[in-house]
């Protein structure tokens, strides 16, 4: 049987993998929503399978939440990736007199 961890820390990682589902859905980008949500999955992990009873059902829960939400993003992230990456190829194959000058 393994060992139960200290339940303040199962605690604090279930309340943190919330936090961070929450904030990373808040970002517009999908590319940073998809990678707050499986953040949020890692630190939900620990307490599910090393705490009591009571926190492990929460990060249980915590854990689906934030593997469902990373499953419905990445259609969403891996667009922003190839959008990306025809935007550089498009660049990339103009001359450099055609390119726009970079603004700061």
């Amino acid at each position: 049987m393994c060992k139960i961890m200290n339940p303040k820390s199962a605690s604090t990682l279930v309340w943190a993998a919330a936090l961070v589902t929450i904030l990373g859905l808040s970002v517009m980008s999908p590319g940073v929503q998809f990678l707050s949500c499986l953040v949020a999955a890692v630190l939900a992990v620990v307490p599910t399978l090393f705490s009591a009873k009571k926190t492990r059902v929460a990060g249980g829960i915590m854990l689906a939440i934030a593997l469902a939400f990373a499953y419905h993003g990445y259609p969403a992230f891996k667009k922003e990736g190839e959008d990306y990456r025809k935007q550089v190829e498009a660049r990339s194959a103009q001359s450099p007199a055609q390119q726009q000058p970079i603004k700061y």
